[in-house]
C-alpha cells in the first residue's frame, strides 16, 4: 500500500520524510519540525475515510492524548487539518520514539532475563494506569501498541479506539459501524465482544495486559482464535477458559501462574480491578513477598521470607558455622586470656556505674500547669484518611499514603504532584530530608524525588536492602536493613555496612556538625554509635545508651537517645546525663527535635509533651484535645502535631 500512496512533501509546516506506519484509518509518517528541531510522528487520516464516524473517533483519539502526561505514553504536540487535494484532513503530531521496536521484537532481539522482562512489564501496567487515572480506556492493548526505545523504556501508543470513562462522547458499543471489534480480538476482554454489555470499563485494559504478560513469557496467546468465524471467536473468549500459561512455559512457578490467571479471568470482578493493583501485585512477586493473586500458606511465607532474605541467611549461616569451629579450636589459648579480660571488664564496669550514679540527674517533676484557654483548631487536614505519614523536620512538606497512593503536600495545603513510581505504596518505607527538598522511597523498586524542582523530579535508586528504618539528607542515604546493618549511600555510592557487636541498629539519624562535618548516629539496644559522614563505617566511637531505642538525633556536638519506655539520655564530649521523660506512660510513640537540639517534644499514649533542656522544665500540650498520632518542630520551634485522621494542628510552645 506503502508504494501507491504518493508522500506529501510537507503537512502543516512539517517537513515530511518517510512512512513510518499505517492503519485501517490512518497513515503515520517520519517528519522533522524545525522549532524546536527535532523529528516527530504526524498521524493523518487516510483519504476517503473523512466519514463523520471516522473524524469522530479520529478527534477523540487527540483529545484523549492531550489529556495524558506520562514518560512512558507518546506525548501529542500539535494538531490541525490539512488538504490533501480530497479537502480538508485532520492531522496529529506526536513524538517519535527514538529506536522504537514494538514489544514483541524488542523481546526477540534482547533475549531478556525473566526479572528483567517483568520489571519492564511494571513499567507498562504503570502507563496505563495513568491514563486510567484521567478516565481513559485504551480497548486496544497489544504488543504492537507497545513501542520500547533506545533506554528499554516502554511508549505506549494508539489510542484510536480508546474512550472516556467519565464522557459520553463515545458510544458504548461493542462493534464499529462495519461490524468490525474495535480492538485486536485476541487480546480483547469478554465484555468488550459481548454485544449485550455495553459498560466496558477499565477492566478490560487489565485483562488486555494480563494476554499481553502471557504472550511475554510464553510467546503463545491464551487462546488459538486464527481462522475461527466471528461468532465462534466471540464465543470462545466470552465462555471457554483460556490455557494454561504452565502448558507452554513450564519454568513459570505457581505465583507467577496465578497472577496471569487472575488478570485474564472471564468474570471481570474476580480480575484486578485497577491497572495499578496489578501492577504492585507483580512487584510483590518480584519482591518475594506474598501476593494477592493467590491465597498464601504459612509455608508459602516461610518460603517467601527465605527467599527475601537469602543472601543474610547464608552469611549468619557461614559466621556461626566458622565461630563454632573457631571457638572449639582456640578454647584452650585464649581460655587464659578470657580470665584476664573478666577481671578488667569487672573494674570498668564498676567504674562506670560509680561515673553513671554521679551523673543521674532525678526528674524534675512539674505540677501539672492550668488547661490553656486557646483550644486550637487544625489548620490543614488531608482529603482521606492516610496508613502512613511523614513530615520533614522542618515542618515545611508532608508525605502520606492516601487510598493505596503516595500523595505530598505543602504545610500550607498544597498538593505536590509526584511522578509515577513502581512502588506499592502499603509495603514501602519512605522518608523526607530535614528540609523537605528530597523524599526517598524504598521497595521493590526505590527512588529518590527531589521536591526542590517544579514539577518533582524523579531518580531511580539501586539499593539491595530491605529497609526497616531510614534517615536521609539531600546527599546522604543511612538505612538500617533487615538483618540489623547500617549500610550508607552517599553521592550515589555504597559505603561497606556498619555491624555493632552489640545487636541490631534500631534507630538511625544523619545530623549536621557544624565546622566537624556530618555525622552519622545509630543506636542498639543498650549502646549508640557516633560516625562522621566522611569516614564512614570506620572510626566510631561506642557510648553506652539506653534500651529499646525508638529516637536518636543530634545537632553538633550533642547527641539524645530515647528508649521505648521513656528513658531519656543526652551525651555531650564534656556530660553524660540521664533521666525519665515526665508523663510517659507506657511507651513512645514518636519524638521529635529542634534544629538545635534545646527542645525535645514527644507523644506517649496519644498525650504530647516539650521538654526544654535548657530550663529542664516539661511541659504538656494540651491545646490539642484530640488523640496526638505524630509530632515535630519546625525551623520556628513551632510544635506540629496531627492525628490518624490527617488533621494537623499548630503552637508555639514558648
Amino acid at each position: 500500500m506503502a508504494d501507491e500512496h504518493v508522500i506529501p512533501k510537507e503537512i502543516g509546516g512539517y517537513q515530511i520524510t518517510g512512512i513510518l506506519g499505517e492503519g485501517g484509518m490512518s497513515i503515520v509518517y517520519t517528519a522533522l519540525q524545525k522549532h524546536p528541531k527535532r523529528v516527530v510522528a504526524i498521524k493523518v487520516l487516510r483519504g476517503g475515510l473523512y466519514s463523520p464516524t471516522a473524524s469522530k473517533r479520529f478527534h477523540l483519539e487527540v483529545e484523549i492524548l492531550g489529556k495524558l502526561d506520562h514518560p512512558w505514553i507518546a506525548k501529542i504536540y500539535d494538531a490541525g487539518t490539512h488538504d490533501d487535494g480530497n479537502g480538508a484532513t485532520p492531522y496529529y503530531v506526536m513524538e517519535h520514539v527514538k529506536g522504537g521496536r514494538e514489544l514483541t521484537q524488542y523481546l526477540e532481539d534482547e533475549e531478556l532475563q525473566r526479572r528483567d522482562l517483568l520489571k519492564l512489564f511494571t513499567m507498562i501496567t504503570s502507563a496505563v494506569e495513568h491514563g486510567h487515572h484521567r478516565g481513559i480506556v485504551h480497548r486496544d492493548l497489544k504488543p504492537g501498541n507497545i513501542l520500547i526505545d533506545s533506554r528499554g523504556e516502554p511508549k505506549i501508543i494508539d489510542f484510536g479506539v480508546a474512550r472516556s470513562l467519565d464522557s459520553d462522547k463515545v458510544q458504548a458499543e461493542a462493534m464499529t459501524e462495519a461490524g468490525r471489534l474495535v480492538g485486536t480480538v485476541q487480546f480483547m476482554a469478554p465484555e468488550q465482544v459481548d454485544a449485550k454489555i455495553s459498560d466496558v470499563d477499565a477492566r478490560c485494559d487489565v485483562y488486555a495486559l494480563g494476554a499481553v504478560l502471557y504472550q511475554m513469557l510464553t510467546k503463545r496467546l491464551p487462546r488459538t482464535l486464527e481462522g475461527l468465524p466471528i461468532y465462534e471467536a466471540v464465543r470462545q473468549i466470552c465462555v471457554e477458559d483460556p490455557v494454561l500459561p504452565t502448558v507452554y512455559e513450564d519454568t513459570i512457578d505457581q505465583y507467577l501462574e496465578a497472577i496471569i490467571m487472575k488478570a485474564i479471568e472471564n468474570n471481570r470482578s474476580k480480575r484486578y480491578q485497577t491497572a495499578g493493583a496489578f501492577g504492585r501485585d507483580m512487584l510483590r512477586y518480584l519482591g518475594d513477598k506474598p501476593i494477592k493473586a493467590r491465597k498464601v500458606t504459612v509455608f508459602d511465607r516461610s518460603r517467601l521470607f527465605c527467599r527475601r532474605h537469602k543472601k543474610q541467611l547464608v552469611i549468619w549461616s557461614t559466621v556461626i558455622v566458622v565461630g563454632i569451629l573457631a571457638t572449639t579450636a582456640g578454647w584452650y589459648v585464649i581460655k587464659a586470656s578470657d580470665k584476664r579480660q573478666q577481671k578488667m571488664q569487672t573494674t570498668i564496669e564498676e567504674l562506670s556505674k560509680k561515673n553513671e550514679q554521679l551523673a543521674v540527674v532525678p526528674p524534675t517533676v512539674n505540677q501539672p500547669a492550668a488547661p490553656s484557654q486557646v483550644i486550637a483548631e487544625p489548620f490543614f487536614t488531608l482529603p482521606s484518611t492516610p496508613t502512613a505519614i511523614q513530615v520533614s523536620t522542618d515542618g515545611s512538606t508532608i508525605i502520606a499514603v492516601i487510598e493505596d497512593d503516595f500523595r505530598a503536600f505543602t504545610i500550607g495545603g498544597t498538593q505536590r504532584t509526584l511522578p509515577p513510581m513502581n512502588v506499592e505504596p502499603t509495603e514501602a518505607k519512605f522518608a523526607l530530608s530535614p528540609s523537605g527538598g528530597r523524599a526517598i522511597f524504598v521497595s521493590g523498586n526505590s527512588y529518590s524525588v527531589s521536591l526542590d524542582t517544579q514539577p518533582p523530579r524523579k531518580t531511580q535508586l539501586d539499593i539491595p536492602y530491605e529497609a526497616t528504618a531510614l534517615a536521609v539528607s539531600q546527599h546522604v542515604v543511612a538505612l538500617i536493613n533487615s538483618g540489623g546493618g547500617l549500610p550508607l549511600l552517599m553521592d550515589g555510592q555504597w559505603k561497606k555496612p556498619a555491624l555493632a557487636t552489640t545487636g541490631a541498629f534500631e534507630a538511625v539519624a544523619h545530623v549536621p556538625s557544624g565546622a566537624q562535618g556530618n555525622k552519622i548516629l545509630a543506636a542498639t539496644n543498650d549502646w549508640f554509635y557516633i560516625w562522621k559522614t566522611s569516614e564512614f563505617p570506620q572510626k566510631t566511637q561506642k557510648i553506652r545508651g539506653v534500651p529499646s531505642p525508638c529516637f536518636i538525633g543530634g545537632f553538633q556536638q550533642v547527641a539524645v537517645v530515647v528508649s521505648r519506655n521513656g528513658q531519656l539520655m543526652i551525651h555531650t564530649p564534656t556530660f553524660v546525663e540521664r533521666k525519665e521523660l515526665l508523663g510517659a506512660g507506657k511507651t513512645i510513640d514518636d519524638c521529635a527535635l529542634n534544629a538545635d537540639a534545646t527542645l525535645l517534644a514527644y507523644i506517649s499514649e496519644g498525650r504530647a509533651f516539650v521538654h526544654n533542656f535548657k530550663s529542664e522544665e516539661t511541659k504538656e500540650l494540651d491545646w490539642m484535645q484530640e488523640v496526638a498520632e505524630g509530632v515535630c518542630i519546625d525551623s520556628k520551634n513551632e510544635v506540629l502535631l496531627w492525628t490518624s485522621e490527617g488533621a494537623f494542628f499548630r503552637k508555639n510552645p514558648k
